[in-house]
């Protein structure tokens, strides 16, 4: 479940500063969370960045500017500060959009991290899917394999980068 909201005040007819909120309930079907690597052989190594867990709640708070640059092109800004359950992050964003008529609009944005508390997570279990005696592992979807844990790691220079397009229709 999300919920997201903007809040804006128009400073010129082409500028608007705006404040915005986005929550999200997330319900996982599994106790655990992560990524996951996978070999080309098969082989997976899974790092759990969040145990025992059956739900998480995100929330991002921020504030932005949007500007219109010309009758087809505008530009807007945003600085965000977020809590993700296991880790809380601050990221800019910015996008340049195009809206030829009417009916349609095509954005084109970037978004990084400036800072996250995940630089410097510490005791992150990392598991495989091998058994330990035989040294079978799960390879082409032999689900019959329990998990085996590894040991910890740790995340050092953590840094999320996004670029993207996005195709908008009005009607």
């Amino acid at each position: 479940i999300m919920a997201s909201g903007k809040f804006g005040f128009k400073t010129t007819p082409d500028t608007t500063f705006y404040g915005l909120a986005n929550l999200a309930y997330i319900k996982w079907e599994n106790t655990s969370y992560g990524n996951g690597i996978v070999s080309n052989t098969g082989q997976v190594a899974y790092m759990a960045f969040e145990r025992d867990v059956s739900k998480s709640v995100y929330v991002e708070g921020g504030a932005g500017v949007f500007t219109k640059l010309s009758d087809e092109w505008s530009f807007d800004a945003e600085a965000v500060f977020g809590t993700y359950s296991w880790h809380n992050q601050l990221y800019a964003k910015a996008a340049v959009y195009w809206q030829p008529n009417d009916a349609f609009a095509l954005g084109f944005y970037g978004r990084a991290s400036l800072w996250d508390s995940a630089d410097s997570a510490k005791d992150i279990y990392m598991y495989t899917w091998c058994d330990s005696v035989t040294s079978q592992c799960y390879i082409n979807g032999d689900a019959t394999l329990n998990a085996e844990y590894m040991g910890t790691t740790e995340i050092n220079k953590y840094q999320d980068m996004q670029i993207g397009v996005q195709g908008m229709l009005y009607f």
